[in-house]
């Protein structure tokens, strides 16, 4: 899913993301293929601080990522319920779904 979005933004922009040999699925890898001067890596605001001479830049226009939520089946603990609940309203308050899916 990850790796359509990237790919859909990068022809958005005019061109076609080729993967290199060692491409993985981490944020951590990601920054060492960069520090390697193997190309460049699409990776969260959280990750400008990975290592030294590895600079975030944020993209313009901002992108949207439609991220989810997974928790084990039958778990109705307080803390997936906080969450679950906090999701649920940030959605409605910013209209991120045209409506409620059912929980469960």
């Amino acid at each position: 899913e990850f790796n359509s979005f990237v790919t859909e933004l990068c022809e958005a922009a005019g061109f076609r993301p080729s993967r290199v040999h060692g491409s993985v699925q981490s944020v951590r890898a990601a920054a060492d293929l960069v520090a390697q001067r193997v190309g460049v890596a699409l990776v969260p605001q959280s990750c400008d601080v990975v290592m030294p001479g590895v600079h975030w830049l944020p993209l313009e226009p901002e992108s949207r990522y439609p991220w989810s939520l997974l928790w084990r089946d039958g778990d109705d603990s307080w803390p997936v319920r906080v969450v679950r609940e906090s999701a649920r309203a940030l959605s409605r308050k910013l209209g991120w779904m045209a409506g409620d899916r059912p929980s469960g």
